[in-house]
């Protein structure tokens, strides 16, 4: 967060992006037009038929890493919009893979927001 507060927006997203890797959560190094496209494609796909009701019957995450997982992509969300936004449609569709999976937790949230 320090890093972030100081307006080094690339370190603190490297940094973010190392501690995921460490946590098993890894993000392409480049991202183009494409790799964008096509996770936006997907994103839509896994919440076409998704509604309220559904999301809110879906368990709680308890998972501490992946808790902590959702964390840190929470963080690199902030750091991204200002940074690189190319990278908050894949961040955005982890999020909600990983809370389909493992269950929701606040930061799902936003995950699902940053793909409204």
């Amino acid at each position: 967060k320090f890093m972030g507060s100081r307006g080094n927006y690339a370190e603190a997203i490297n940094n973010c992006l190392g501690i995921l890797s460490n946590l098993g959560e890894t993000f392409p190094n480049e991202i183009d037009s494409t790799i964008v496209a096509s996770t936006v494609a997907e994103t839509k796909q896994l919440l076409a038929n998704i509604t309220k009701e559904q999301i809110s019957q879906y368990p709680v995450l308890n998972d501490p890493s992946k808790l902590n997982a959702m964390k840190f992509m929470s963080l690199l969300m902030l750091y991204a919009v200002a940074h690189k936004p190319s990278l908050m449609p894949i961040v955005s569709n982890r999020m909600i893979k990983l809370s389909f999976n493992f269950g929701f937790c606040d930061d799902s949230l936003l995950g699902l927001a940053m793909a409204a």
